[in-house]
């Protein structure tokens, strides 16, 4: 892989980071290769090659792309699994099983009743996770952590639209720009995932177990 340099002091890749978890989590096997074969891997629906990009801009072919289109799965099997046996030899539970969420408003009632508002996350185009959000002009178009909350909640807790506010819970505060819409329902409230390289007081992590 080509790069403009290499890592800066502590500092490690992407593909480093997600190898060394991978290898305590029980399947480094499946990360722990150089990372032009990740990339392949990824390229390799879509038909285009590593080369043909190292080359310069591709265009992809231009009929409509369906997902899974040919019924063919990256499985042993080639077909949809629901037990799934690599997971088995690994010692880990073949069938997934659901597992209702810990706090979640049906399963912890006194603590719906102290924090009515269910957090969610979600993405900005702008940025992928944290990435970017040192990119000066990036930040000169976003350039802090915003919560989405509806009118109907917004009003019950005196917020105007832009409003500075704090999003908190038993674990800590999240500082933030209030956007009232409509666009979420009433109940739920959403930051933006991966701000907080900059400041950290606007990372939604800090609310999260």
């Amino acid at each position: 892989m080509e790069k403009a340099i290499d890592p800066l002091f502590e500092s490690k890749s992407d593909h480093w980071i997600l190898t060394q978890l991978a290898n305590r989590l029980g399947f480094g096997e499946d990360f722990d290769k150089p990372e032009d074969n990740l990339i392949r891997n990824v390229l390799e629906p879509t038909g285009v090659t590593l080369e043909e990009l190292e080359k310069g801009p591709v265009s992809v072919a231009p009929e409509k792309w369906i997902p899974f289109g040919d019924k063919k799965f990256n499985t042993s099997s080639g077909r949809i699994e629901f037990f799934l046996t690599y997971l088995q030899d690994k010692g880990f539970e073949p069938v997934l099983e659901y597992q209702e969420p810990v706090e979640a408003p049906w399963v912890d009632r006194e603590l719906a009743k102290k924090y009515p508002l269910q957090l969610v996350n979600r993405r900005n185009f702008n940025q992928v996770n944290s990435s970017y959000l040192h990119q000066q002009y990036l930040t000169e178009i976003w350039d802090r952590q915003v919560v989405q909350l509806h009118p109907r909640d917004a009003e019950a807790r005196g917020i105007k639209h832009e409003d500075d506010v704090y999003v908190y819970n038993d674990r800590g505060e999240v500082e933030a720009r209030a956007i009232v819409t409509e666009r979420i329902m009433p109940g739920i409230v959403s930051l933006v995932t991966g701000f907080g390289v900059v400041n950290e007081k606007e990372t939604a992590s800090i609310l999260t177990p």
